[in-house]
């Protein structure tokens, strides 16, 4: 199977921005249970 670079790039961004969506919902999820923690929950 060949990739155009088009393709590759466009697999690329949309890797990046799954990636990136992701992380910040983990980074919001770790901030809320660590506030939890700190605030004796």
């Amino acid at each position: 199977m060949t990739w155009s670079r088009r393709q590759f790039l466009t697999g690329v961004g949309v890797l990046a921005a799954v990636s990136g969506t992701a992380g910040r919902v983990v980074a919001k999820n770790v901030e809320y249970q660590w506030g939890a923690l700190r605030h004796g929950a």
